[in-house]
């Protein structure tokens, strides 16, 4: 089977309303229901794409539960206010800046949607549009008020296969005429960009019909008027209308580099370029410098063959930043236990029996008990003290031991040995020197 390839999808569909599932027409109806008529023109249902099921030109989105993830995330962000903007057709950024840069390149927004789960196992993905008083959407506007064909198309990021539909597949289920037939089934690899405004739907429905009005099979007539001819024509040149045929409306956008991507998916490229600077700083951590470049590269190489377009998580990027918190931690509490040592060192030299205190203080400072050496020698002061008192409390006399007094170094002896006394039976030297 040969390899998915990654292209960008733009793909019409109109299906059955939105969840508004009424068309919002007129200054004065549009203000009773909330809408500005200075910036709307018309709030219309529409679909907005399919999961599962065969289009007209060979093409299946799935599978139907990420199709529905990926359109109710794009609602979602409708809902909580962002704009969605639709374009009139799928022109290219190029395309745009030459067209006119200073022009609205909006038709339309997205306001809200819905899923519909079928009983075959497929989704249908509804929308609710509304049309923008921009020159673009005034021509749109025009094109459906005189009852041509209007729908959405979908822009976004996918992997494209070939596969023969089975009839014991989901996909053979859902389309029980297409089996036997080899397909080109389409995943999203990224978040779904926004649906745009077309005039030949691969699904072959469009917006709800204005009221009183359905949609007509072509896409002007002799008897229309002037006003929709002249619509017409702008949208046309525009790339927005294709000539009526046996396929849908959409393009596939080949992307090659880089420039082409950051084009075509800015915000996508931004969310890429994150990921390579949270890579990047994992690998900073690292001690080899071969390590961090091979980090650098892997992460550079998923940006150019886009094998990895997916978003790291602000989750994510805390983790990596507390991993390197941790590990500056580390550094800095072993380079405080050597200097605690090398002052213990230093501390015990001329103070017969103190080997065992001084263990047992690095004892402490191996497991984080000091902030300072000063606290540790202060520490081991008073221990050392205390076992005096308590020795000469019992009668014994302090010397240094017998190892030490032998040239053993201190530190390295057992801990009974560490003070000679006639201390009464029972009573362990060390039991003073707990930390």
């Amino acid at each position: 089977m040969p390899a998915p390839t990654t292209i960008t999808a733009c793909e019409a569909v109109s299906l059955m309303g939105a969840t508004d599932a009424r068309v919002i027409c007129g200054a004065e109806a549009l203000t009773a229901a909330g809408y500005d008529p200075e910036v709307y023109l018309a709030v219309i249902p529409s679909g907005a794409m399919r999961g599962g099921k065969l289009n007209k030109n060979g093409r299946i989105y799935g599978p139907p539960a990420d199709v529905a993830a990926r359109h109710m995330e794009l609602v979602g962000k409708a809902r909580e206010g962002r704009y969605i903007g639709s374009r009139q057709g799928h022109p290219r950024e190029d395309a745009i800046e030459a067209d006119n840069p200073q022009m609205p390149t909006d038709a339309a927004q997205i306001l809200d949607g819905a899923v519909m789960a079928m009983e075959d196992g497929s989704v249908d993905c509804s929308a609710l549009v509304g049309l923008l008083n921009t020159s673009r959407g005034r021509d749109v506007y025009t094109m459906w008020r005189a009852g041509k064909p209007t729908g959405l198309s979908l822009r976004g990021l996918v992997n494209e296969r070939e596969e023969t539909v089975a009839e014991s597949t989901d996909y053979g289920r859902m389309n029980p005429n297409s089996v036997g037939q080899t397909v080109r089934v389409r995943q999203f690899v990224a978040p779904l960009d926004t649906y745009d405004v077309v005039f030949d739907p691969s699904f072959a429905t469009f917006f709800d019909a204005p009221p009183g009005m359905s949609a007509s099979e072509s896409v002007v007539t002799d008897a229309d008027s002037a006003e929709v001819h002249a619509a017409y024509e702008r949208l046309r040149a525009a790339g927005a209308i294709v000539t009526p045929g046996a396929t849908g409306q959409e393009s596939t956008m080949d992307i090659k580099d880089i420039a082409a991507l950051e084009a075509t998916f800015p915000e996508l490229c931004k969310q890429l370029r994150a990921d390579a600077s949270a890579a990047a700083a994992a690998a900073a951590t690292q001690t080899a410098t071969e390590a961090a470049q091979t980090a650098q590269a892997a992460a550079n190489e998923r940006i150019a063959a886009l094998e990895a377009a997916t978003t790291k998580t602000q989750a994510q990027l805390a983790e990596t930043v507390a991993a390197l918190e941790a590990s500056r931690a580390e550094v800095a509490r072993k380079a405080l236990e050597a200097q605690i040592v090398a002052a213990l060192e230093s501390w015990i030299v001329g103070k017969p029996g103190a080997g065992p205190v001084a263990d047992k203080c690095k004892a402490a400072a191996a497991v984080g008990k000091f902030l300072t050496a000063e606290e540790a020698i202060e520490r081991a002061n008073e221990a050392y003290d205390l076992a005096k008192a308590v020795q000469i409390a019992a009668g014994a006399t302090v010397v240094a031991p017998v190892a030490e007094r032998a040239g053993i170094a201190p530190g390295k002896i057992d801990a009974d040995l560490a003070i000679e006394s006639t201390r009464p039976a029972g009573v362990k030297t060390n039991d003073v020197l707990d930390l």
